[in-house]
């Protein structure tokens, strides 16, 4: 009798913490949910922060998962604009940002962090601010439709002779679209214990790119691992015409495929399984968690980015790979060589 009388309660205070703003349980917003900066709602809190499932995150994954959010710096560049007046026309940390929510989007922050040639941490000499490890700016009216990009601004630095600045990421805090919805990203504070007056670490895969040293101009290799046929394995098919979108494509990268299987029916091997076994053996050695046999595609850029499964945004990997002279791990594997992925 007693136990039923607690249930009784249980079920009337559930009942009860529904009509208010608490549930009964554990509920966790989605990555992309949207919170409504107008409300006239007492029960709803302006720019909520968003709820996540606690996960722990390498790097590598971290930096996956920040490339398939809804808004995303998918490439970066360190931008001289004059050699001699840098009061007038100060470096830029370009971040370029491109919209894949599915919203227009009107205004976003951006986040920067840097180090130098020794992998140092730099407090970022901002034109407007004082000297801080991740300083935050403000792109606003960028009114990105879904699918734009917004290229060429970035954090102005101050007015220094030569930057001390030899590597830096960026990364998308928040955006807000034309009804007052803003969206937070749930990564980054995650992103910052990584990255915050941290050294960097050498054999971290970047998001970001470094100084262009392509003196060559060579393309960069992308290997899709798939069926005999791209069309037989839908998922490559996708990759492939998600790639040939790109301005980019053949321009500073082109696409190799590879027969790892005949087929995703039988899965019977096909003539180039062994290049692909050894090629996931290789980046699992060297850390790289999500690439494996299980399916298909495979995708691998440079040393830089390898894994099972398509991606549509892979703009910063690209672009890294390029700016780091299109070294091509998959040939240096295939011809038998030791320690092809780079630290």
């Amino acid at each position: 009798m007693v136990n039923i009388k607690k249930r009784i309660l249980f079920i009337i205070l559930c009942g009860i913490l529904l009509l208010g703003t608490t549930g009964c349980g554990n509920y966790i917003y989605p990555p992309n949910k949207l919170t409504n900066n107008n409300s006239n709602n007492n029960n709803t809190t302006q720019d909520r922060d968003i709820q996540v499932e606690e996960k722990k995150y390498t790097k590598e994954s971290l930096e996956n998962a920040i490339s398939s959010q809804p808004v995303i710096v998918y490439s970066t560049e360190y931008l001289i604009q004059d050699e001699d007046y840098k009061c007038l026309y100060p470096d830029l940390l370009v971040a370029n940002i491109k919209n894949n929510s599915g919203e227009d989007v009107k205004n976003v922050q951006v986040a920067f962090v840097a180090w130098d040639s020794n992998g140092f941490p730099i407090k970022i000499d901002s034109k407007y601010g004082s000297d801080i490890y991740v300083p935050i700016v403000d792109f606003d009216d960028v009114n990105l439709t879904n699918g734009q990009t917004y290229d060429d601004t970035g954090l102005a630095l101050g007015c220094t002779t030569e930057s001390k600045i030899k590597t830096f990421k960026a990364i998308v805090v928040n955006y807000t679209d034309f009804d007052g919805n803003t969206w937070k990203n749930p990564l980054f504070n995650t992103w910052k214990d990584f990255y915050e007056d941290k050294k960097l670490n050498d054999n971290s895969k970047s998001i970001s790119d470094t100084y262009n040293t392509n003196n060559n101009n060579e393309l960069v290799k992308i290997y899709i691992f798939g069926s005999k046929e791209s069309s037989e394995c839908a998922a490559c098919n996708y990759q492939i015409e998600e790639l040939k979108k790109l301005d980019a494509y053949n321009k500073k990268f082109e696409i190799v495929y590879k027969e790892l299987y005949v087929n995703q029916k039988d899965w019977v091997k096909g003539k180039d399984y062994q290049l692909g076994k050894n090629v996931v053996q290789a980046f699992q050695n060297a850390g790289f968690d999500n690439i494996s046999l299980d399916g298909m595609p495979i995708v691998v850029i440079s040393d830089v980015y390898a894994q099972l499964g398509a991606n549509p945004n892979l703009e910063n990997y690209i672009i890294e790979a390029y700016n780091n002279g299109s070294y091509d791990a998959v040939k240096c594997i295939e011809s038998n060589k030791k320690n092809c992925i780079r630290n």
